[in-house]
């Protein structure tokens, strides 16, 4: 069973995911070097965003304004 499933994007805006499916966290590394944690994420949802031609689009579509967050650094 994938405990943990990480991405790299060739994006303008997101360098990285991480996903764990056991605590539904998902942690995003934008460009610019930030990281930030989105809490209670769904597998649909966090499917939907990682396999987007766009993820960038489907991050503001999906993913922001819609679950909790918190800057990791």
């Amino acid at each position: 069973m994938i405990l943990t499933e990480t991405r790299k994007y060739d994006s303008s805006n997101i360098r990285e995911s991480e996903y764990d499916f056991n605590s539904k966290e998902l942690n995003l590394t934008f460009s610019g070097g930030k990281q930030y944690k989105y809490i209670n994420v769904d597998e649909d949802s966090y499917r939907q965003f990682s396999t987007a031609e766009s993820v960038g689009r489907e991050f503001i579509k999906i993913i922001k304004n819609k679950f909790e967050f918190k800057l990791i650094n």
